[in-house]
């Protein structure tokens, strides 16, 4: 279920109130519909849940002519070269971004083998109103011939 209370009480004094947070969290894009059953000794009060789960849509635009990924072309060791990523937020809603961390396949902000970072962004984060568009500055500098580099 996609509905979690977050602070269920187990048992409240009679005459006593409580507010419950109950969290909608969805990764799938459709309408979730449940019931929240509250009950005490005497009585028992159903709650219906309505939810709609959403997908952000993006559109990424390169400067490059390969449209699925950033090509910096050939850059000398100790070179850099920066390319802009247009975003596009065509959803419904803002959408946060972090671009600097990253756990699978590699991390954009890991130093290469001279102790320099390859790949820098900016801005690293934030966040884009829905229509809204953004144009992101990432710089590569090459600290080692190879071809490689992802």
């Amino acid at each position: 279920t996609p509905f979690r209370v977050l602070n269920a009480p187990r048992k409240l004094a009679a005459g006593s109130k409580r507010t419950l947070l109950v969290e909608f969290q969805s990764s799938v894009e459709r309408r979730f519909v449940e019931v929240l059953n509250l009950s005490a000794d005497d009585c028992a009060l159903s709650i219906g849940l309505v939810g709609q789960g959403v997908t952000s849509e993006l559109e990424i635009k390169y400067s490059t002519v390969e449209q699925r990924f950033l090509h910096a072309g050939d850059i000398l060791c100790g070179d850099s070269r920066v390319e802009p990523i247009t975003v596009t937020n065509k959803s419904e809603f803002p959408f946060s971004f972090n671009l600097g961390r990253r756990s699978e396949p590699f991390d954009p902000c890991e130093k290469g083998e001279s102790g320099l970072v390859e790949f820098n962004f900016v801005p690293k984060a934030g966040r884009i109103q829905p229509g809204e568009t953004l144009e992101i500055k990432c710089s590569f500098q090459a600290d080692r011939p190879s071809l490689d580099y992802k």
